[in-house]
């Protein structure tokens, strides 16, 4: 486990390893098509703007003082896009699936929109300059220590 290890461990980048959690394992019929339909719908303008949103909310976080870039009226601006999107995306591009998600999965219409945020977020990490940041925290990795720790003796 040596250098090729670190060469395939590079090519993750942090946001990959985040949105990985997310599951769509127990989806059912309705949720599966809403959640195609969203993604299908959805601009690459908008995925932009729920990144953004996703990112003013984040900033708010006690751990991130620093990260908060937004002023107020920034911050109203980006939840009336989302409200816009999400509004858009449910009464119109997949009302059908919409009504049948509601009717007949309990919170698919919830996590049909973690799905989406996730396909979102996956659109904007993979811009090159988010993934040659993303692994820039492998330049202190000690190789050579981590090597011989998992090495089975």
């Amino acid at each position: 486990m040596g250098p090729k290890f670190f060469s395939c461990f590079k090519k993750f980048t942090i946001a990959t390893c985040i949105v990985v959690g997310v599951g769509n394992s127990m989806a059912g019929t309705y949720r599966d098509d809403f959640e195609q339909c969203l993604v299908r719908s959805i601009t690459a303008s908008e995925k932009r703007t729920m990144v953004r949103w996703m990112y003013s909310i984040l900033s708010f976080h006690p751990d991130l003082p620093a990260v908060r870039v937004f002023s107020e009226t920034e911050l109203d601006e980006v939840d009336r896009s989302m409200a816009f999107i999400f509004t858009r995306l449910i009464t119109q591009a997949c009302k059908s699936q919409a009504v049948l998600v509601s009717n007949y999965e309990q919170d698919g219409i919830k996590k049909a929109f973690g799905v989406l945020g996730t396909e979102a977020v996956r659109a904007v990490s993979s811009h090159p300059d988010v993934v040659r940041r993303g692994q820039k925290f492998v330049d202190f990795l000690d190789a050579d220590y981590i090597s011989k720790s998992v090495q089975v003796k």
